[in-house]
Formats: structure tokens, C-alpha cells, sequence
């Protein structure tokens, strides 16, 4: 079963899509979002940047 955040490299080796995104171009992760953290600290955010 394919992982959805997972794609071949170069090579035919699984990698995230954070690690393919960061040897592709410039850009680099420090982390990611759980579900939880989510839904409790992030759509709120939104949800105020919208009603503004």
C-alpha cells in the first residue's frame, strides 16, 4: 500500500514529500502538524484572519 506523503526519488527509493521537496528546491521543514494541533491551534487562526 502507498503512503500518500511518500514518493520515489531518482534512485526508486521511497522518501517523504518533505525530504523530496527539500532536495528539489530551497525550501526546508522544521516540522510538521499533528491532526490535533491542528484542529485546536491552526483553524482557529484562520477562522480569526478571516473574520478580520
Amino acid at each position: 500500500m502507498r503512503n500518500e506523503a511518500e514518493d520515489l526519488d531518482d534512485e526508486n527509493y521511497w522518501q517523504t514529500v518533505e525530504a523530496y521537496i527539500s532536495h528539489h528546491t530551497n525550501s526546508r521543514f522544521s516540522h510538521s502538524i499533528c491532526p490535533t494541533c491542528y484542529e485546536t491551534v491552526v483553524e482557529p487562526q484562520f477562522d480569526d484572519a478571516e473574520s478580520e
